[in-house]
């Protein structure tokens, strides 16, 4: 059973699931066998901590045991080398890191970010050169945005760097990631790539339900001033 948890929070989504269930914790929705023993602890709990306070202090503890639980998991994997696959590793170091960044332990998500990307780097073979790409665009960004938090901008622009140098379009999906590595397309005076990675950006955002909004517009601005460096001012002028 343990194994088999692990192997669910391991799925393409799984730690981001975890999340939600973890901040819809409800001591108030809980069941007993006993209806008069549920009201009796619900009264307790509305006395001291409070409900509020126990539904956090719950998700708390329950997010830290998994955390741990994960971390040992993937300490395990990287130890097995190429026993394991190289794609399940990277996505549990890409969870395992969201997941320190949310609750606020940045130093531990750039360690593993470090271990994702050297093992990328050791076993680059495995991989056709497209997922290469992308997967190590993606590691570098993530970097990038880590060592921002942590007030190291001299090291999240060496990052943003060398993301747009992989020539990848990151492998997340948002249209944030996208932006980031068309803005580092554009700061290298990659306009072509940039004014790609701009439409996929804009693709995005609408799928996800932007519509019109100021991050809209600026998208649209960004690919215009693309479209006008490349000479194509009618397509600018259509935006």
């Amino acid at each position: 059973e343990h194994e088999a948890f692990l192997q669910a929070l391991r799925t393409a989504d799984g730690m981001r699931r975890m999340w939600d269930a973890f901040e819809s914790i409800d001591v108030e929705k809980a069941q007993a066998s006993v209806s008069e023993d549920r009201e009796n602890i619900i009264d307790l709990v509305r006395e001291s901590p409070g409900i509020e306070a126990f539904n956090n202090m719950v998700a708390r503890h329950l997010l830290q045991w998994i955390v741990s639980q994960s971390a040992s998991s993937l300490d395990g994997m990287f130890d097995s080398g190429a026993e394991v696959s190289l794609y399940d590793l990277l996505r549990g170091c890409s969870d395992i890191c969201w997941v320190f960044r949310k609750i606020g332990e940045p130093g531990r998500a750039l360690d593993y970010m470090g271990r994702g990307l050297f093992a990328l780097e050791t076993r680059a073979a495995e991989l056709p050169d497209e997922d290469l790409a992308k997967l190590k665009t993606t590691l570098l960004f993530n970097r990038a945005d880590v060592r921002r938090s942590l007030g190291d901008a001299d090291g999240a622009a060496r990052d943003d760097a060398l993301a747009a140098a992989c020539g990848g379009a990151p492998d997340d999906g948002s249209w944030e990631m996208v932006t980031k590595a068309a803005k580092a397309k554009m700061d290298s005076r990659d306009f072509a790539g940039a004014s790609e990675d701009f439409k996929r950006a804009i693709a995005l955002h609408v799928e996800a339900g932007g519509g019109e909004s100021q991050a809209l517009a600026g998208l649209q601005a960004d690919l215009a001033n693309c479209m006008i460096r490349l000479g194509d001012h009618a397509f600018a002028l259509d935006l």
